[in-house]
């Protein structure tokens, strides 16, 4: 007897053990999506708007013929600048892994590239009509290639974060698929141990119940030879 209820005991604890492991895996899964990956993607894309808007604003600049045209197109570029700064700061405290590092390194140097090629435009552009057409041509050489060149290593930092994201959620998954199972057969034979340790004990007492029972109404006819 005392075999099975040790049985019972530990087959407890270790569902319990079990539950709280696999319970904490999903957690982890679960955190790592809504603090760091899914921002993340968030983030890109808020770099992405902000670039966006920086390369209308170079448009309209290198139209504008007019100083005071161009004017308010430098500060709209000004403005997102210092918006992507505050960005860049959010994404790379949630930069984890010398994979996303290195593509953070790269997204850097993309971006001192474009701001350069920008530096030289905005010098063309402030130029005037005199250097319209090579403004023109700048804009849609060197300054167009640095700034395909920085969405692309956007574009990859995104990839990855959504392949991190649907890697945690496959894996969430699995451990809930897995956790299900074992708690589920770890039940059944907890469940089983019970139902026979409760059939045995109740055998165990209702026995010598019953000869008691037997041998009081023996006793009571003025059966003395009932054996106790």
């Amino acid at each position: 007897m005392e075999a099975v209820f040790l049985i019972l005991v530990v087959s407890t604890a270790l569902a319990g053990g079990f539950a709280m492991f696999q319970l904490a895996k999903i957690n982890g899964n679960t955190e790592e999506m809504a603090t760091n990956l899914l921002p993340s993607v968030s983030l890109v894309g808020e770099l992405q708007i902000h670039f966006n808007t920086i390369r209308r604003a170079e448009m309209q600049h290198v139209i504008a013929v007019l100083g005071e045209e161009k004017s308010p197109e430098e500060d709209r570029i000004n403005a997102a600048k210092a918006k992507i700064v505050q960005v860049e700061q959010q994404y790379q405290s949630m930069v984890t892994g010398a994979q996303e590092a290195t593509m953070w390194e790269e997204y850097k140097k993309s971006l001192l590239r474009y701001y350069e090629a920008q530096k030289k435009l905005l010098e063309l552009s402030n130029v005037g009509p005199a250097e319209a057409i090579a403004s023109a041509a700048y804009m849609n050489g060197e300054s167009q290639a640095a700034l395909r060149a920085l969405f692309k290593t956007l574009d990859a930092l995104i990839a990855f974060n959504k392949a991190g994201a649907d890697a945690a959620y496959d894996s969430a998954r699995a451990t809930y698929s897995v956790a299900r199972g074992g708690l589920l057969m770890v039940v059944l034979i907890a469940v089983a141990l019970a139902a026979g340790l409760g059939i045995w004990i109740t055998r165990l007492i209702m026995r010598p119940l019953g000869f008691a029972v037997r041998a009081a109404q023996g006793f009571a006819q003025g059966d003395l030879t009932v054996s106790l």
